[in-house]
């Protein structure tokens, strides 16, 4: 009999998770998709949010190990949300290097394709104060 990976209990024979475990995850990530918008527009703290985000999965069946990997795909959601309305800010685009730097993601080859594209612009310095190009990035 097999244990479910979300809440340790038996899941029945070659299971590995409950229909309403995986249920419930599946909605939680889905629900701590909508935290980040105001991250990127804001200027509050990788770690202050990396702490609610820990808070956050601790309640919803999300492992904390498993944040890393879900970051770049909550990123892109939210992005993807963004574009629908706008394009993304100078200041969104920086946070979110932001964010994934706070978390160690990859920004190289093996990076989402959003994070390769605007890889190449200044989003670590979107006014261009310290190269001299203003506005680049936005």
């Amino acid at each position: 009999m097999g244990e479910c990976v979300f809440c340790g209990k038996a899941a029945g024979m070659l299971a590995v998770a409950h229909r309403k475990c995986r249920d419930q995850r599946a909605a939680a990530v889905e629900r701590m998709a909508s935290l980040f918008e105001p991250f990127l527009s804001g200027s509050l703290r990788a770690d202050v949010f990396a702490s609610m985000l820990n808070e956050s999965a601790d309640n919803n069946k999300i492992q904390r190990h498993e944040i890393p990997g879900l970051i770049p795909g909550w990123l892109e959601m939210t992005i993807a949300d963004i574009s629908k309305r706008r394009p993304p800010t100078a200041h969104e685009r920086a946070r979110a290097f932001v964010l994934l730097a706070h978390y160690a993601v990859t920004t190289g080859q093996d990076a989402p394709e959003w994070v390769r594209l605007w890889g190449h612009l200044d989003v670590c310095d979107p006014a261009g104060v310290k190269s001299g190009r203003k506005g680049v990035a936005a």
